[in-house]
């Protein structure tokens, strides 16, 4: 090989090595910048956590805090805190109780044909006797499974519509009646209860000496 060309090799060799990092480099430098302006263009969405720990958009829940316990009635109990979370609707003619922002979390009624009439009603009902009381099922659902099942009583002509309250015994002998104060049914009943029944559970306890609120 000529002495011309050896003598060039080491030229040429410098001459490539900017050339291959110079093409790095711009590939870099390109990469970076379409990267950037992939990230300006993106859309913003503001999310924020909410007192149950769940991620929400708007009134959407994005994220369940609670997604392994989401088909439990703890989860129900959670979502019926706040009955302004809630909306009446009419499903296949069957009145029911959706959670705004998950609608697989519903509660439904349902009346039981046999007429019900127990002592702590007398004062709230003209005629004990013509058992003028309804019994209906409250049924928790999520996703269209029943997980859970509470009662009410339907209090006639009044149409007070209660949470079935609870027997205290003394002695093999029934003492008292009454609602525990912010249990899953007295949550319930602030969803459920009809617009137009003025009175609570409160002023009921207050007119019979059987009821208590505990």
């Amino acid at each position: 090989m000529p002495e011309e060309i050896v003598a060039l090799i080491p030229i040429l060799s410098l001459i490539l090595s900017g050339l291959v990092i110079n093409l790095i480099v711009r590939f870099i430098e390109n990469l970076f910048f379409k990267k950037k302006e992939n990230e300006k263009s993106a859309p913003t969405i503001k999310v924020n956590r909410d007192m149950n720990g769940d991620v929400v958009t708007g009134d959407k829940i994005v994220y369940n805090n609670s997604t392994e316990n989401n088909n439990s009635i703890e989860t129900f109990e959670k979502y019926v805190s706040n009955p302004l979370d809630w909306e009446r609707k009419l499903i296949d003619g069957k009145e029911a109780w959706i959670y705004k922002k998950d609608s697989s979390f519903q509660i439904e009624t349902e009346q039981q044909l046999k007429v019900f009439a127990e002592p702590w009603m007398k004062p709230f009902s003209f005629d004990l006797d013509a058992k003028k009381g309804r019994k209906y099922n409250v049924s928790l659902l999520i996703g269209g499974t029943k997980i859970h099942q509470v009662y009410f009583i339907q209090i006639e002509p009044n149409k007070s519509f209660v949470p079935m309250p609870k027997q205290e015994f003394k002695n093999g002998k029934l003492e008292k009646y009454f609602w525990e104060r912010n249990s899953l049914e007295h949550k319930i009943y602030k969803i459920i209860k009809p617009f137009y029944d003025k009175s609570s559970l409160e002023d009921m306890t207050e007119e019979s000496d059987l009821l208590e609120m505990r």
